[in-house]
């Protein structure tokens, strides 16, 4: 049976750049690139440069490694201009309205014609509900700057 992983991996098929914040985001690369045997998948990881130093042993010499480069940088700065789909996991709940536009607004001026962007985010319920995306919501609030959003809020941000 399909589930939503599914429906998603198709999207992630060509060069893709995976913009994230954290380490989770080295398996979750990983995961990627070893579902998409025989496609023609490639990865940028764009990370901090604390990240990138401890990059899983499998994305810089093991059988992914052919298929992912590294790249340290900050995406306040710039985001690299050379992928075909962007790939944002949990990265836009980390921050504020000001700084997540910031953030989309760098990988808009990287897209290049035909190039697409994949915000992949929990979702608050409007109104909200004893749900997970309503827990992380309240984490976010106490622990770091950024909040989960309602899709209504995602949508004002792009």
């Amino acid at each position: 049976m399909a589930g939503p992983r599914d429906s998603l991996l198709p999207l992630l098929d060509r060069m893709l750049g995976t913009i994230s914040t954290r380490d989770a985001s080295l398996y979750v690369v990983a995961q990627i690139l070893r579902a998409r045997v025989g496609v023609m998948l490639a990865n940028l990881m764009f990370e901090l440069p604390a990240v990138v130093g401890r990059a899983l042993p499998a994305l810089t010499t093991g059988d992914l490694a052919a298929r992912c480069r590294l790249e340290a940088g900050d995406f306040f700065a710039a985001v690299p201009a050379d992928c075909d789909r962007y790939l944002l996991t949990a990265v836009i709940h980390d921050w504020d309205d000001a700084h997540a536009r910031q953030i989309l607004e760098r990988v808009r001026a990287a897209l290049r014609p035909g190039a697409q962007v994949v915000v992949v985010e929990n979702v608050l319920a409007d109104p909200p509900r004893d749900d997970f995306a309503t827990m992380t919501d309240l984490l976010m609030l106490v622990l770091a700057t950024g909040r989960e959003r309602t899709d209504a809020q995602y949508a004002a941000l792009f």
